[in-house]
């Protein structure tokens, strides 16, 4: 900052100087490169490459080593079977391992006496037992642990005495009770056979928090067997998702207005009803209570306090989401206007550049296939839970090895862990190329004189190889930061466009006042922080920090239309992801529901948490539908940015390469020869700023123009 003001004082005092000896000559260079239509210097020329953030390179590079390292151990160790199937006391696999091979279910029999009804009084949950079927009445009799019996024999004379303690178990035959079938791996009590209710304290047992189906572990490996015995539905879910991107997309270009606006009110719509619906258990009573607890997933799978609780945050989240949408989209009206004015300009240039559109069905299959990937290594790492003996106290010995379950040690849960952050990274660096890709490709474009025909040959896979070879660590940088502060972005950054006392939103102005200091420091700080970095880093070959730092320069300086105009797509594709992942999440829900293969408790196939499926899938087609948003969205900031850039280095050359739908929605105006340069960045000032904003001095192939500004230009796009 030091440095930067010093050179403001002496670019001041220079053109000071300049001035008052010879004002004529020194701005005239300048004003005949702003006034030439076909001047050489136009901006068009991209720096030399260099390999930029190499040390952030090296640690996302290890990250991924050891990702791939635990892959091969959860590979060599792992068995997803144990996510899909029961296991007995001995430890076996039921339907897995050799001995239990043929009994894929698990029984847990009856502890205790049985009632008058033939209803067990409790079930021995911790001895379960495989078996081949079901029994559906209490007439069958099944080979269950009887009592064990213990023995203690002392030898020796004190003090040195052995305690040697025997326990016996055997095999009684007893009654069964009826049972029904569950997803193909459990008999649980189905007591509607002998007319008594279906589920009673026994379901309860099982169920609930400290019964063996209600464990944390157990609820994530029964989510996680359903996410795998889904998973072609879930396929086939996101290949629709591509479709309605593409739907959208096309919408987009001839029906922007009522597409956004009906978005918009629909999401208003979901999110109030949404939020009504899970609020109404805090009012109602009796039996509509009773029928509300009912239609409510969430008292199926939590149990009844945690499912108030978590109800009544999730009410309240949608209900002031769906308001403050609605506040916001009220109070936007003009905003959302110019937003449709920069789809328009970035329509043009998708569909004028067809390659353009091959690159979100490119970025969609590559998502879907490593997200694939990482979930299969996933639910791999989950299973590699090893058997462990349970210890039990016995007439004050501690015995081990009577029953047996799984065990998830706290190494496991920290690879776990890491995956999961590694997955992440590494999915956000698939955006982040795909941003640079992108930004590439639209300044190859627009530096195509008009008319520009199909564009560029070949710019995805130019784009492509420059980001891998030269940016792949400033990528990987981004993609971490970008992450992280994605949701201060979301937040301050929202709450920072409000913050002036012009603001025409009063309720989201009052908040920005309140968080004035948070706002402050947001700006100051981390604001700069953003995807127009990668539009630097393609022109300037600049590392992350210092592009993101140059981009937000260069914005600010800039200033008018253009810096009012960038991000203004952000409404209009936030509400396509959210209504693209809406619909495909409540297809898959209506599909697991609905279909048999899924939704009956005796087949194979049973999926017992569709809620987490479908979530699970609305958010990977979300994903999906990014791809798109970000082509739209990249498309429209990438366009504004390099008008602007081209406009600040040569001012009528605008007319060679710029769109009309730019033009006009940046109210452009050449300059006659006579007229005066009315750019921020013009002049003297606006070249020693250039050369602060551009980090393109690169040894000895510094350029001097006109004596003032050293800039790169290579004359023409490489």
């Amino acid at each position: 900052d030091g440095l930067r003001q010093q050179f403001a004082l002496l670019s001041t005092r220079l053109a000071a100087e300049m001035a008052s000896q010879a004002p004529h000559e020194a701005f005239a260079v300048q004003e005949d490169r702003h006034v030439d239509e076909n001047h050489p210097y136009d901006g068009s020329g991209l720096a030399p490459r260099t390999c930029t953030d190499l040390p952030c390179l090296v640690v996302f590079l290890v990250c991924m080593l050891g990702m791939g390292c635990m892959s091969v151990y959860a590979f060599r160790e792992g068995d997803q079977r144990r996510l899909t199937h029961g296991y007995n006391y001995h430890g076996e696999l039921c339907g897995v391992d050799e001995k239990v091979q043929d009994k894929p279910l698990v029984y847990w029999c009856a502890s205790g006496h049985m009632l008058a009804n033939g209803v067990p009084a409790a079930l021995d949950l911790d001895f379960p037992t495989c078996v081949d079927t079901c029994p559906d009445d209490d007439a069958i009799k099944m080979a269950c642990l009887g009592v064990e019996q213990v023995q203690v024999q002392e030898s020796g004379e004190m003090p040195f005495i052995t305690r040697r303690t025997v326990v016996t178990q055997s095999n009684v035959m007893q009654n069964s009770y009826p049972c029904k079938e569950f997803g193909g791996l459990y008999c649980l009590p189905h007591m509607s056979a002998l007319g008594l209710p279906k589920d009673g304290a026994l379901m309860r047992s099982l169920t609930e928090s400290s019964g063996p189906l209600g464990t944390p572990w157990a609820r994530l490996t029964a989510a996680a067997g359903g996410l795998y015995r889904s998973r072609f539905l879930v396929a086939w879910c996101l290949v629709v998702a591509v479709a309605l991107g593409y739907g959208y997309l096309f919408l987009l270009r001839t029906y922007a207005e009522p597409l956004v606006k009906a978005m918009l009110l629909t999401l208003v719509i979901f999110l109030l009803v949404t939020g009504v619906f899970f609020l109404a258990g805090s009012v109602l009573r009796g039996g509509a209570l009773e029928g509300w607890e009912a239609r409510n997933w969430l008292f199926r799978e939590l149990d009844r306090a945690a499912a108030q609780g978590i109800s009544t945050a999730v009410g309240i989240l949608s209900f002031l989401l769906g308001l403050a949408l609605l506040i916001g989209a009220c109070a936007a009206q003009e905003q959302i206007v110019t937003a449709l004015d920069c789809i328009e300009a970035a329509c043009d240039c998708i569909f004028s550049m067809p390659s353009l559109l091959v690159q979100p069905l490119l970025e969609a299959v590559w998502r879907i296939c490593m997200a694939g990937v990482l979930m299969s290594g996933f639910t791999l790492l989950l299973s590699t839970a090893t058997m462990k003996a349970n210890y039990v106290d016995i007439k004050g010995e501690r015995v081990g090895g009577l029953t047996w379950s799984l065990d998830f040690s706290n190494e496991q849960r920290a690879m776990v862990a890491y995956y999961v952050l590694g997955s992440t990274w590494l999915l956000e660096l698939l955006g982040a190329l795909s941003q640079f890709v992108l930004s590439y490709s639209v300044i190859l474009w627009y530096y195509t004189p008009k008319p520009k025909g199909l564009g560029p040959n070949s710019p995805l896979i130019r784009g492509f190889v420059v980001g891998m070879i030269f940016h792949l660590g400033t990528l990987a940088l981004g993609a971490l930061l970008t992450c992280l502060l994605r949701p201060a972005h979301l937040v301050l950054g929202s709450l920072a466009d409000h913050a002036g006392p012009d603001s025409k939103n009063p309720i989201c102005g009052a908040v920005a006042r309140c968080l004035g200091c948070c706002i402050e420091r947001y700006q100051k700080y981390l604001q700069h922080l953003s995807g127009h970095a990668y539009i630097d880093v393609c022109i300037s070959s600049a590392s992350f920090c210092t592009a993101a730092q140059n981009s937000a320069d260069f914005l600010a300086n800039e200033g008018g239309k253009v810096s009012a105009l960038s991000g203004a797509c952000f409404v209009a594709c936030f509400a396509g992801v959210l209504g693209i992942a809406a619909f495909v999440g409540l297809l898959c829900y209506y599909c697991l529901v609905l279909s048999w293969r899924w939704a009956a408790d005796d087949s194979p196939h049973y999926v017992a948490n569709v809620h987490f499926v479908s979530l699970v899938t609305a958010g990977l087609a979300a994903s999906v539908a990014g791809c798109f948003a970000i082509l739209v969205n990249h498309a429209a900031d990438t366009l504004l940015y390099v008008f602007a850039w081209n406009k600040q280095h040569a001012h009528n050359t605008v007319q060679k390469y710029a769109p009309d739908s730019v033009a006009e929605m940046t109210e452009y105006r050449p300059l006659s020869k006579a007229g005066t340069i009315t750019n921020k960045q013009s002049g003297v000032l606006g070249a020693f700023s250039s050369m602060f904003q551009s980090n393109w001095k690169k040894g000895s192939e510094e350029e001097e123009y006109a004596g003032v500004s050293p800039e790169h230009q290579h004359g023409g796009v490489q």
